[in-house]
């Protein structure tokens, strides 16, 4: 990028570290067709309204509690347990330990995966979301999902059997796993900005990309009392949340990674959504700045 200083001098800043580089410790993990994961980490108890989970996920406590409130029902976990969410929209606590922080993983499939396998679980199954007692045996299970994602030296078909193998205990537990219900279109767009959430999407592109029409598209919209505008804000705000709590990413890059060239723009569209800024997922700490990629002399 190129920036004019006030003396009408020119300088051109060298790119921060690509996001793969072991300049970043923390991360989250990817597999086309596995899934992904990564650890968490908030500073401060904060109430994240409204969360829009896309994927079935299993987020294991391993520090503190998290509370998940939706129409019907609340659970709260704490160490040593592991909170199931289907798709849906949920209001999150993530709350620190005394003296420390909210520390947890999350494991998510992608629906390709859940193709390859559907759980047989009892009649009486819940699809609703679960607080579970973790057994060792299960524990052991999930650090090894956790581990395969991220692990270059594992093929595919290792993650991929060790992420089944949660699902096995998922189903033992009676717990149903159907995420190919109640696909809306709404879903579908915001599954596809949440994809590429830096993407410059457009209603036209996204529209051009789902194979129906701009008219059909805002007419659908329209119908669920929400717009495209609403719907990109809220999966890239949704995104920077995951990469404050999931990263080592500062917050300048994580506006970046969003679609925001300006830091200052995102904040604000993050405390309008969220209703705090986005230091405080990270309470008073504050990363180091990469001065020396971000500074003109």
């Amino acid at each position: 990028m190129v920036f004019t200083n006030d003396n009408r001098v020119m300088c051109i800043m060298p790119p921060l570290p690509d996001i793969t580089s072991d300049t970043y410790q923390r991360r989250i993990w990817q597999r086309p067709d596995v899934g992904a994961t990564a650890t968490v980490r908030q500073d401060l108890d904060v109430r994240i309204s409204s969360l829009l989970v896309l994927q079935p996920s299993l987020i294991v406590v391993e520090q503190g509690h998290k509370t998940v409130h939706w129409d019907g029902g609340h659970i709260r976990a704490g160490k040593g347990e592991a909170v199931w969410l289907s798709k849906g929209r949920y209001d999150v606590i993530n709350e620190p330990a005394p003296g420390g922080a909210y520390e947890a993983f999350w494991l998510a499939w992608t629906p390709a995966s859940l193709d390859r396998r559907r759980t047989t679980a009892a009649q009486n199954s819940r699809s609703t979301p679960q607080a579970i007692m973790l057994q060792p045996e299960m524990t052991d299970a999930l650090q090894r999902a956790h581990l395969s994602i991220g692990d270059p030296k594992l093929p595919d078909a290792i993650a991929l059997h060790r992420m089944e193998e949660v699902l096995y205990w998922l189903g033992h537990l009676g717990i149903r796993i159907d995420h190919s219900s109640d696909i809306t279109l709404t879903d579908r767009v915001s599954t596809l900005i949440a994809s590429d959430p830096g993407h410059p999407w457009t209603l036209q592109a996204v529209a051009s990309r789902l194979i129906v029409s701009e008219a059909t598209l805002r007419r659908t919209l329209s119908d669920k009392g929400t717009g495209f505008t609403e719907l990109l804000i809220d999966a890239r705000m949704s995104a920077a949340l995951s990469l404050l709590q999931s990263t080592d990413y500062p917050v300048d890059r994580i506006a970046l990674e969003v679609g925001y060239a300006s830091p200052s723009r995102f904040s604000v569209r993050f405390r309008a959504r969220f209703g705090f800024a986005p230091t405080a997922i990270r309470g008073h700490k504050r990363l180091r700045k990469f001065q020396e990629f971000r500074e003109c002399p």
